[in-house]
């Protein structure tokens, strides 16, 4: 009856990154340094089981659970010579090939937690530098404001940014610079984008989302072609500030580059 409850589950893709990762690219079979993955990109290893899948398999142990057999635990990576050597069962018990794991795994061990660990968030490091005066954009623009509707303006203009630019990858924010080259009344369309960077429509979606998610951008229409276009947000009190700015960059000799992406905004004093 057990016996009919018993499946092979193909390990899960979290196990399978894991087990590469642990492997270094290598057989875990003792002095064997054959690739796991060959130099275009196939995995020509072979996932082997510690004990069997499945009944009549090597090892095999009628106690464990479906899931216990594709645990990372009960896998390792070889190559198909040495997953046939190890079919020996008299000479490569469970403890041998758990220690042959074991050992191979934790050559490159350190090397993973020390890749894993440095994980950061990167947008924490980005240098935000504040508009002082905005004295450039102000003028270019022929606004006659006050001292305090001056201050007033930049201060907005400052802690908008900050909390939007700032909080995108660089990578959003080069697509957003060419967004903004192309935007006309405040809109662009998507395929001309994609066009223009070879960076297709689904890619595209998650920089779109994060732009979306940070109040650069309004969400997606359609046009009466089925032609996608995005429009951006109006900023203080419905100020069509990413026009303004391109203009204004145009004009006064001002690299959107280096506002966008460098983040620099004090380049508009």
């Amino acid at each position: 009856m057990q016996n009919k409850n018993i499946k092979r589950l193909t390990p899960t893709p979290e196990t399978i990154r894991k087990l590469y990762l642990l492997s270094g690219n290598e057989c875990a079979f003792p002095k064997c340094n054959a690739r796991m993955i060959d130099g275009n990109g196939n995995f020509i290893g072979q996932v082997c089981h510690i004990e069997a899948a499945m009944p009549g398999g090597e090892r095999f142990n009628p106690k464990q659970t479906n899931e216990d057999r594709r645990e990372f635990s009960n896998l390792m990576l070889m190559c198909y010579e040495h997953h046939i050597v190890t079919n020996d069962v008299s000479n490569y018990t469970v403890k041998k090939l758990k220690n042959i794991k074991k050992n191979h795994e934790e050559k490159y061990l350190s090397a993973v937690n020390n890749i894993l660990n440095s994980v950061t968030d990167k947008t924490k490091s980005n240098k935000f530098t504040y508009a002082n005066s905005c004295t450039k954009l102000v003028n270019a623009w022929g606004w006659n404001l006050s001292v305090e509707e001056q201050k007033a303006l930049v201060d907005d203009l400052n802690e908008t940014l900050n909390n939007s630019l700032n909080k995108l990858p660089q990578e959003t924010r080069e697509l957003l610079v060419v967004m903004i080259e192309r935007c006309r009344e405040q809109k662009v369309y998507l395929h001309e984008i994609s066009k223009v960077t070879g960076i297709s429509l689904s890619k595209m979606k998650e920089d779109i989302d994060l732009l979306i998610r940070y109040k650069i951008i309004d969400e997606p229409e359609s046009d009466e072609y089925s032609n996608y276009y995005i429009t951006f947000k109006l900023i203080k009190k419905e100020w069509e500030f990413w026009d303004d700015l391109n203009d204004t960059c145009n004009n006064c000799n001002i690299s959107l580059e280096e506002l966008i992406i460098g983040l620099d905004f004090s380049l508009l004093d």
